[in-house]
């Protein structure tokens, strides 16, 4: 029976594993991703003609904006 060794890389951490690259990747993911789902709904409610729709719609879009400009300005 083979039992698993674990890559002691694996393991342990480098200094480079700890730095804030990937966290605005991430955040910019999210954003791309967050602005996909508010055009499809904008999309979605403009055919409907609901006035309430595109009031949570754009207030949806102030949340995406706020976040990403967050995003863009935050101090590392």
């Amino acid at each position: 029976m083979h039992t698993p060794v674990r890559h002691p890389a694996a393991t342990t951490r480098r200094p480079e594993d700890t730095d804030k690259a990937g966290d605005i990747d991430l955040g910019i993911v999210c954003v791309v991703s967050s602005v996909g789902l508010w055009l499809t709904c904008l999309v979605t409610v403009a055919v409907n003609a609901s006035v309430l729709g595109l009031i949570l719609v754009l207030l949806a879009g102030a949340g995406i904006a706020g976040n990403a400009w967050r995003l863009v300005t935050s101090k590392r």
